[in-house]
């Protein structure tokens, strides 16, 4: 267990790792504990980040999560504050609650980031924004709360302050216990931005990371008149939560939508690109779309498929830290 006794002057950080694509790491976002006192005086290894505990593509719709050791996870930034006795205690006791009975997990209610902003609020401590708005949809995101922290660290002057409250950046490229930074890894998704960007960019990568299948389609092309509407509509979406984007070739894009509409303000040539994550499929769409002053308007129906989890044997993860004997 996590000891909860009142340090004299016990210190909180809250960590913030961002997207690596050739690696394909994921933002992330965990806790670390210092206390100053008791059996665990001086311990750094009290480092914890809250994870989906099933599949990795349930994870997105909403699963089981589980809370483990981030004693040696990459990070790029990192807010440090000192605080209370009691606070200190809140925040350990939160934490060993959510070890021996884990939260769930899901990507837009309850992901990496709430679980550390729930430890943050249990001891009293303001984090900078993470908060992300996609149309209906309000979240919090480790991207969104590492661009806030950089933003910060600007402004008490671009260094870091050592024993001080404040923002750190992580140059030396330590991790929390400051030894050599490990790579992380990408299985997490925990961010709706760097999924996106994945999906995009390294869908097979992606798809390896998350236990899905990826499958890219490129349709026939397609022409428009100018000021028509484009109409894209996905369908075999379910029910489930998912991520959907459509960027339209000029500059637009198109979010969480079953059905995109856009047109066009001028004749050109546009390559219209979507991707889909969801049914255990990180599907990634093209077309070529050729706009005129003479057709009317268009419409593509693209049929998501729905494929199975490809589950397969992992290391296993480190587990939680155990305490130093009372």
């Amino acid at each position: 267990m996590l000891s909860i006794r009142h340090p004299a002057s016990p210190r909180i950080c809250f960590y913030a790792a961002t997207r690596n694509l050739s690696k394909g790491a994921i933002g992330h976002a965990f806790v670390q504990l210092l206390p100053d006192s008791g059996p665990q005086a001086g311990k750094r290894n009290l480092v914890y980040g809250f994870y989906p505990a099933g599949s990795n593509a349930e994870a997105i719709a909403g699963g089981p999560g589980e809370v483990k050791s981030d004693a040696t996870k990459g990070w790029k930034w990192k807010l440090c504050k000192f605080v209370s006795r009691s606070s200190y205690g809140n925040a350990a006791a939160t934490v060993q609650g959510d070890l021996t009975r884990s939260p769930r997990y899901s990507l837009y209610g309850f992901n990496c980031t709430n679980w550390m902003f729930k430890i943050a609020n249990s001891a009293g401590v303001s984090l900078p924004s993470a908060t992300t708005k996609v149309l209906f949809l309000e979240f919090l995101d480790p991207e969104k709360l590492a661009d806030n922290m950089q933003a910060d660290f600007a402004r008490q002057g671009g260094r870091n302050i050592p024993g001080a409250d404040g923002i750190f950046q992580n140059p030396g490229n330590v991790n929390p216990q400051d030894t050599t930074d490990s790579p992380g890894n990408g299985r997490d998704p925990g961010s709706y931005t760097d999924l996106t960007v994945f999906a995009f960019s390294r869908p097979r990568l992606l798809a390896h990371d998350l236990e899905m299948t990826a499958v890219r389609q490129t349709f026939k092309p397609l022409t428009i008149g100018v000021g028509r509407r484009l109409t894209i509509t996905l369908t075999g979406l379910g029910r489930q939560a998912r991520i959907t984007d459509v960027h339209w070739g000029d500059g637009k894009r198109g979010l969480q939508r079953r059905i995109f509409s856009h047109s066009y303000g001028r004749p050109g040539r546009y390559e219209v690109r979507g991707i889909v994550v969801a049914n255990a499929t990180v599907y990634q769409f093209s077309v070529a779309i050729t706009v005129d002053r003479r057709h009317a308007t268009g419409g593509l129906t693209v049929a998501v498929p729905h494929n199975r989890p490809r589950l397969r044997r992992l290391a296993p993860l480190p587990p939680a830290v155990p305490p130093l004997p009372e």
